[in-house]
């Protein structure tokens, strides 16, 4: 080889070694596009996280008020329970004072019916004749 076809060699090598140069160049530009786009999607994925994480908290959150509604409302049904209890009381209490009302006006009627009974046995024992008794507005008098 001569001179001549040795700086050819040496050019053709030299545009090869600049191509090459320029393929890795552009690869490293394909490669730091892919980083970009890697960073990117990173920071929508760290975006979905932080957005999933205040969505659970907002639903603890829901849960929590849930869970203490359900303890309100669990307290409500306890007070209606002790109240009806309450209720029933009360009106086994009436119920047992109406007995005792009746009881009462039993009584007071048996023992009406014994003053009855026990006037007309005084009447009819006393010593006055029936017909002459008479009787004026304010007092029972006896006349003989």
């Amino acid at each position: 080889m001569d001179f001549k076809g040795s700086f050819t060699s040496i050019k053709d090598s030299s545009a090869n070694i600049k191509d090459s140069f320029t393929s890795i160049k552009d690869s490293s530009a394909s490669i730091k596009d892919s980083f970009t786009s890697i960073k990117d999607s990173s920071a929508s994925i760290k975006d979905s996280f932080t957005s999933i994480k205040d969505s659970s908290a907002s639903i603890k959150d829901s849960f929590t008020s849930i869970k203490d509604s359900s303890a309100s409302i669990k307290d409500s049904f306890t007070s209606i329970k002790d109240s009806s209890a309450s209720i029933k009381d009360s009106f086994t209490s009436i119920k047992d004072s109406s007995a005792n009302i009746k009881d009462s006006f039993t009584s007071i009627k048996d023992s009406s019916a014994s003053i009855k009974d026990s006037s007309a046995s005084i009447k009819d024992s006393s010593p006055i004749p029936h017909d002459q008794r008479s009787m004026t507005n304010d007092k029972t008098s006896f006349t003989n």
